[in-house]
């Protein structure tokens, strides 16, 4: 009984996916939250200078990309 659920999930393709994501991503988020553990953090909380750091960076990175992208539109039908 248990084995054909599994089976019948596995042969849906977006239960397949959410499966093999889960799959990923819990490890990763548990690490996060052991992390936070560990240095004292709530462990919901990403702390502040992290994130500010991580938003600046993102956001100088991805600034040049988009111009390039934006630029690239019109010549993109040609």
């Amino acid at each position: 009984q248990r084995r054909s659920v599994w089976r019948a999930l596995w042969q849906n393709q977006l239960a397949r996916y959410a499966l093999l994501t889960l799959i990923v991503a819990f490890p990763l988020g548990g690490m996060w939250y052991l992390r936070n553990a560990l240095y004292g953090h709530p462990m919901l909380v990403l702390p502040e200078g992290y994130w500010q750091a991580a938003a600046q960076r993102s956001g100088q990175e991805l600034g040049w990309l988009l111009l390039m992208a934006l630029l690239a539109v019109p010549f993109a039908g040609r």
